[in-house]
């Protein structure tokens, strides 16, 4: 029998899942680009998002979005307490402060809710 070769395996990389999240709740967290692409990802995929960020960091199309009633928004910065929501299935982070999202990041994880940050 001949001997078989495989590639090295490279750790660090990353894997792509998808998540069912039709008529699940999801928080955004953040109002930037970033968020404005989140939000349409997840509307078209017929999640329930919840929006938090100040008005003052919202991107236009966010700000559309939000004016337009396609998401629930909160016009402040992310608390603790928006995780207590047990119909929160997932948290995406949009925040141009990694700190932040770490702090968001471990609530989340302490509350077994996916998170992607």
């Amino acid at each position: 029998m001949a001997e078989l070769s495989y590639p090295d395996v490279q750790g660090g990389g990353s894997l792509i899942l998808a998540y069912q999240v039709r008529n699940k709740k999801v928080l955004v967290v953040g109002g930037g680009e970033v968020a404005a692409g989140r939000i349409v990802r997840l509307l078209e995929a017929d999640a329930n998002v919840t929006l938090v960020s100040p008005r003052s960091g919202l991107n236009p199309e966010v700000a559309y979005r939000a004016a337009q009633k396609q998401v629930i928004y909160h016009d402040r910065v992310f608390e603790p307490s928006d995780l207590d929501d047990p119909a929160i299935t997932m948290v995406m982070t949009a925040i141009d402060d990694p700190d932040a999202s770490s702090r968001i990041w471990k609530l989340c994880k302490e509350r077994r809710i996916p998170a992607n940050i």
